[in-house]
């Protein structure tokens, strides 16, 4: 069993996550992060994709 396996058992199920923080640095492909060597788009561009998320999940979280 993996650390994250351990510790994702002790989430609240029946509960929001207030308070609950993500901490992204980088966004990649499953194929891009899987494949050997390989890192997918430029960092530049990944990063504009990171701060994307971040408007988007904002957005997100103030909608009714």
């Amino acid at each position: 069993m993996t650390l994250f396996e351990e510790t994702g058992a002790f989430r609240r199920k029946d509960e929001d996550a207030l308070g609950a923080e993500l901490h992204l640095y980088d966004l990649m492909s499953y194929e891009d992060f899987d494949a050997p060597g390989a890192v997918g788009e430029p960092l530049e561009v990944r990063r504009v994709w990171v701060a994307e998320f971040v408007k988007l999940a904002k957005e997100a979280s103030r909608a009714p």
